[in-house]
């Protein structure tokens, strides 16, 4: 078993965070982004776009500006999986994939730092398969993406979450908004951070009340790159 990559630490020391996602998905990439970067602040962030035909006025200019290394690439599979993998392959063919690997969409949030219990989970585990986020200590997408192909296989999912909906009450590290966060709803268009204040609820959860409060601090910076 390859054994060189460094242990985890609470600030994301020794992983990598990949952000797959697709054009029309600006904001919502970019909300991503700054939550690793402000409370993963350790972990090495990348992003891989999808194309799908699309070629929206806002073309992560952020990530340019940021110097957020970008793969675009053209899908050329029918499973998701699948094309995550060719993702993750080209990341690994220029050399990219350097330490345990995070993989999320858009839409996934890092919420606060790693606490004990995760980091243990994350040290100890080889491949934590979820809806919404992979996580991978030994990443070899081009051996898995091949036997994928060869033998139709999924990757199947693992039993423990590893990434909650942020309507979930107990706290966590990882957290999507893709069903709702606070009075902003997932059919919502355009980006919510500038009305984030006005987004508040009554009976929001703490992980809902941390997407907001990070919408909130991500304006400046979000209007200075876009």
């Amino acid at each position: 078993m390859d054994t060189q990559w460094a242990t985890i630490d609470d600030l994301g020391n020794g992983l990598g965070v990949v952000i797959m996602t697709e054009p029309g998905r600006d904001w919502e990439t970019f909300s991503t982004w700054y939550s690793f970067w402000k409370n993963l602040p350790e972990a090495a962030i990348q992003l891989v776009c999808l194309r799908n035909g699309s070629a929206p006025f806002q073309y992560f200019q952020w990530a340019k500006r940021l110097k957020v290394h970008t793969e675009f690439i053209n899908p050329e599979f029918d499973t998701e999986q699948q094309n995550w993998l060719s993702g993750l392959k080209q990341l690994d063919k220029i050399g990219k994939l350097l330490g345990a690997l995070l993989i999320v969409r858009p839409l996934v949030m890092a919420l606060d730092a790693f606490n004990p219990d995760l980091i243990k989970d994350l040290n100890e585990s080889e491949l934590w398969i979820d809806d919404d986020a992979w996580f991978w200590r030994y990443p070899k997408p081009g051996d898995i993406l091949n036997d994928m192909i060869l033998e139709n296989k999924q990757l199947a999912k693992s039993e423990k979450k590893l990434c909650m909906d942020v309507k979930n009450p107990e706290p966590t590290c990882f957290a999507s908004y893709g069903k709702g966060c606070g009075r902003w709803l997932h059919t919502a268009k355009g980006c919510p951070f500038s009305c984030a204040a006005g987004l508040v609820s009554d009976d929001m959860t703490i992980n809902e009340n941390r997407v907001i409060e990070l919408w909130k601090k991500m304006v400046p910076l979000f209007h200075a790159v876009s």
